[in-house]
C-alpha cells in the first residue's frame, strides 16, 4: 500500500492539475484552481480472490467527486490475494478518458521507479492563444462555488475476461503503440 501511495505522492507532483479543485469564474465558467497540500486520496480494500471489483466500480461512478474540494481525482486499491485491481475516479473538467490513460500509464512508471520529468499547470486557453481579458459588465469579479447539488445516478458495470494468449497480444499491442 505504501508504494501505492508513494507512486500517487509523485503522480500528483508530476500533473500540477491532480492538486485543483473547481470554482466557477465571474462568467459562472467552471475553472480550475491550484491548491497545495491535497493528497489524492487512496482507499484500500482487502479482499477474497472471487471479490467482484466492478461493484466496486459502479459505486465510484455513482458517488459525485466533491469539485469545490481538492483534489477532483480519487483511487481505490482492490487487493486480492493474487491480483490488484486499482480504480482511479476523476472529474472529466479535469481529465478525459486519454489523459486517465496516461495517468495510468505514469502511475506505473512510477511503481516501476521509471525516472518521469515534471509537468507544468496548464494554463488557461485565453493565454495561451493571447486573448485579451474578458471584462465583466458590472465588474464582479469574485469566485462563485460550484454546486454539488445534482442526484447520483446508479451506474452498472460488467467485465469480460481474456486468457493468457488474447492478454499477452492485447499487451504486445499495447506496447507496440506506446
Amino acid at each position: 500500500v505504501e508504494a501505492w501511495e508513494q507512486a500517487l505522492d509523485k503522480l500528483q507532483q508530476r500533473h500540477p492539475n491532480l492538486s485543483t479543485k473547481v470554482l466557477l469564474d465571474k462568467f459562472s465558467r467552471p475553472a480550475l484552481k491550484h491548491m497545495e497540500a491535497f493528497k489524492i486520496p487512496l482507499r484500500v480494500l482487502n479482499v477474497e480472490e472471487e471479490y467482484c471489483w466492478e461493484h466496486v466500480v459502479e459505486g465510484e461512478l455513482s458517488t459525485r467527486l466533491n469539485t469545490v474540494e481538492a483534489p477532483i481525482l480519487r483511487a481505490v486499491l482492490i487487493q486480492k490475494p493474487t491480483r490488484t485491481v486499482l480504480l482511479l475516479t476523476g472529474s472529466h473538467l479535469l481529465a478525459d478518458s486519454s489523459a486517465i490513460s496516461n495517468l495510468f500509464h505514469d502511475l506505473l512508471s512510477e511503481l516501476a521507479e521509471k525516472e518521469l520529468a515534471s509537468i507544468k499547470s496548464q494554463c488557461p486557453n485565453d493565454e495561451t492563444l493571447s486573448l485579451s481579458e474578458d471584462a465583466t459588465i458590472d465588474g464582479d469579479d469574485r469566485e462563485i462555488v460550484l454546486s454539488n447539488d445534482i442526484k447520483n445516478i446508479a451506474q452498472k458495470v460488467s467485465s469480460i475476461q481474456m486468457d493468457a494468449a488474447t492478454t499477452s497480444k492485447l499487451i504486445e499491442k499495447a506496447r507496440e503503440h506506446g
